[in-house]
């Protein structure tokens, strides 16, 4: 496998991680807000 590929792979993964991370403390948040409501 050519190191770019490798290296896209990755980053793209990385990158969704991080969209799953931030869409949950999201989820997180709302969920806090609708209980001090």
């Amino acid at each position: 496998m050519p190191i770019k590929l490798r290296y896209n792979a990755n980053k793209k993964r990385r990158s969704g991680a991080f969209f799953v991370h931030v869409f949950r403390q999201a989820i997180s948040v709302k969920i806090a807000d609708v209980n001090l409501n």
